[in-house]
């Protein structure tokens, strides 16, 4: 900007993931299940008798009304084993701002650098079927700045001061969608209440959840001074420096229970549920 005194540099560079799920197979309620048809599976029991439910068949009277409530959201896949396959697409955004300027002033020298970086992650939701993946909106802006001051008292003597402040807030959030089910609506007594949150889980055949909101605010700063002394094949130096970290984090992790089901009641994990 100024020949031989004043200079700026500048870059951006921007990221555009976008892939194709990797799928898996999950595994929901078949049709005979719903009706109370396990026949073919292993034996189910009755937790209250500890006896064998003849031809395998429970009582649909006996189902959980929290469960029915969950079946409404975990819609018949139509095949006989009840196997699908799931995934989410990647649909992740990044952009990348970096500026630098140096000052000379004969014995000074001042140099400033700024770095800023926002990573999104896009939201991804189904509500008709909980079972599928579901992804919160995740944000990732982070933040450095940086100030030096280099100055030359003599050919042997010169001074460093250093200050940065570096910022990032990390959010994962359902922003306004609100989820159809959860534990409370479903019927579960007695839970803290912070939607949407859920995770049900049915081993060898399904895992509904939703993460909870999680928001996490940290930062230093950091204040750092280096005396330098060049003496005949000697150099020393003097110094100190002090650094302030915070985190400040809002976390609703698991306030609505964690519903696990593998069968260790009736025999079977399905029936279990």
């Amino acid at each position: 900007i100024v020949k031989d005194k004043l200079f700026f540099f500048g870059t951006y560079q921007s990221t555009y993931l976008r892939s194709d799920p990797q799928l898996s197979r999950i595994f929901l309620p078949t049709a005979r299940m719903r009706a109370g048809d396990f026949g073919g599976q292993t034996t189910v029991r009755d937790i209250t008798t500890g006896q064998p439910f003849p031809g395998n068949q429970i009582p649909v009277s006996r189902y959980s009304g929290v469960a029915l409530n969950w079946l409404k959201y975990l819609p018949d896949p139509g095949t006989p084993d009840g196997q699908i396959l799931s995934g989410t697409p990647t649909q992740i955004d990044t952009a990348e701002y970096m500026g630098r300027i140096d000052y000379n002033l004969e014995k000074h020298r001042f140099t400033g650098k700024y770095f800023f970086q926002k990573e999104h992650q896009a939201l991804a939701v189904n509500k008709e079927n909980v079972a599928l993946p579901q992804t919160r909106d995740s944000s990732y802006p982070y933040s450095h700045t940086s100030v030096n001051h280099i100055y030359t008292l003599s050919p042997t003597k010169l001074n460093s001061a250093t200050f940065s402040f570096r910022k990032r807030t990390t959010t994962l959030s359902w922003l306004d969608t609100e989820f159809p089910i959860d534990m409370v609506r479903a019927g579960v007594k007695g839970l803290a209440f912070h939607p949407p949150e859920f995770y049900l889980a049915v081993s060898g055949y399904f895992t509904a959840s939703v993460g909870q909101f999680y928001e996490k605010k940290d930062f230093d700063v950091h204040v750092a001074d280096t005396f330098t002394w060049f003496r005949g094949k000697h150099e020393i130096k003097i110094g100190g420096e002090i650094i302030r970290s915070g985190n400040d984090i809002d976390n609703h992790f698991r306030t609505m229970g964690q519903f696990e089901f593998n069968g260790a009641n009736s025999g079977h994990a399905m029936a279990d549920f």
